[in-house]
């Protein structure tokens, strides 16, 4: 009778808290400043035709043109050469949008710097397909994948079954641990976010199982501005974040995409703005020493009509002004 196979013992690295100042692992870095790691997997969802392949593609450009920064505040770090895959676009659509990034731009890429696979018949799903995007990272040196998108490169899985996104996650996981470098997946959003949700990784459709192993995840929305993206930065290493990133019209000599500040920042000055406008509304009312009606006020407002018959009312409500008949008079109080 055979003796029974012996099983291989695993050889795993425990380390002693004790001594962890001594350990060695490399600290984290990032080839964006803030935005995209040096490696690992980043998720980059939104709503379809919302601006996420024209920032990847944005965002490539300014890794292989020598940009100094992203967006013109998020600094580049690291210039890996980079694969985009994009399984949607048309050649003659991926053009048109490198002549609109980079129209004002001087420098001029490294050949070879950034390699494009335009339309490929790929499959997250087929090993030999991940296998040949092994095989092009490891004979070009990539340090930066970018898979457009999610659903275009599985197009035989369901886009909302949790058993098929959990298996090609899983393909994605494997390549990534192989992979030494960072490789961004370009994926849609939920159509059905409720009025005045908060953007979140919760938005991105389908099981969550798919993007739950990304270090980064970063989320785009439109806003009521025009030209105006609202993203979403929810991220292992920084803090998470909300920013708003301002997106110039076609042929025009801005810059592609711009940082337009923080939300929090956004909410704080049109918080100050509004408070403002109602301290100018009360004074008008106490300067006027008599009782006004709606058309009166707004004539001398720094707001419209709407905004001033708003701050009228919560002038009332905050016992700053009364209201008789729908002719306000101001209390003469500190606002």
């Amino acid at each position: 009778m055979n003796a029974p196979e012996e099983k291989p013992v695993a050889d795993w690295n425990v380390l002693d808290l004790a001594k962890w100042k001594s350990w060695s692992f490399p600290p984290v870095e990032f080839m964006v400043e803030g935005l995209i790691p040096q490696d690992g997997l980043v998720w980059l969802g939104g709503r379809p035709k919302r601006g996420k392949s024209l920032f990847a593609l944005y965002l490539a450009c300014c890794i292989a043109y020598g940009r100094h920064a992203v967006a013109g505040h998020f600094k580049v770090l690291k210039r890996p050469r980079i694969l985009y895959v994009c399984r949607e676009d048309s050649g003659g659509r991926v053009m048109a949008r490198l002549a609109d990034i980079t129209r004002q731009w001087t420098e001029e890429p490294e050949p070879g710097r950034v390699r494009i696979v335009v339309r490929p018949k790929f499959d997250i799903s087929q090993p030999e397909h991940m296998e040949w995007l092994k095989d092009e990272c490891a004979e070009y040196g990539i340090g930066l994948v970018i898979l457009d998108t999610w659903t275009a490169l599985s197009p035989n899985a369901d886009p909302l079954g949790a058993a098929d996104q959990t298996k090609l996650a899983q393909a994605l996981a494997q390549f990534t641990q192989w992979f030494l470098g960072c490789c961004l997946v370009i994926d849609h959003s939920r159509k059905n976010k409720e009025e005045g949700q908060a953007l979140s990784s919760a938005d991105i459709m389908g099981p969550s199982q798919k993007w739950q192993a990304a270090e980064t995840i970063i989320m785009l929305a439109e806003t009521k501005a025009k030209g105006r993206l609202e993203v979403y930065l929810e991220s292992k290493d920084v803090n998470d974040g909300r920013f708003f990133l301002d997106v110039s019209p076609m042929e025009s000599p801005v810059e592609k995409f711009t940082y337009g500040g923080t939300v929090e920042a956004a909410t704080e000055a049109r918080e100050a703005k509004g408070k403002g406008n109602r301290a100018a509304i009360h004074k008008i009312l106490v300067d006027a020493g008599k009782a006004m009606g709606l058309s009166e006020v707004t004539a001398l407002s720094p707001v419209g009509r709407s905004a001033t018959h708003n701050h009228l009312k919560a002038l009332v409500k905050a016992e700053k002004a009364t209201c008789e008949g729908g002719l306000y008079e101001g209390i003469d109080s500190a606002f």
